[in-house]
């Protein structure tokens, strides 16, 4: 599989992983729930659940497929086609 960051194709595959490290209730309650940082989910998912097993599993699981990553912030409206051409080792 493709762990594609910018869509949400990627979270089923991941819950299935995870399995029983990841109960119904602390699923239920981070759906629920509205998190201003990324850092007060975590802190709530670490509450909650073993989480260094979640870590190990999730790092395993991402280490057993690819994943796309895009960076775009240098590029101007003029280098993509070069970059198409050179590939990214020019």
């Amino acid at each position: 599989m493709i762990i594609d960051f910018d869509s949400n194709d990627w979270m089923e595959p991941l819950d299935v992983a995870l399995g029983p490290l990841v109960n119904s209730a602390m699923k239920d309650m981070l759906l629920r729930s509205t998190f201003e940082y990324t850092d007060d989910a975590l802190k709530a998912f670490a509450g909650a659940t073993n989480i260094d097993a979640v870590i190990d599993r999730t790092v395993d699981w991402i280490g057993e497929n690819r994943v796309r990553a895009y960076h775009g912030t240098r590029l101007t409206d003029l280098k993509p086609p070069r970059f198409r051409l050179l590939g990214s080792g020019r």
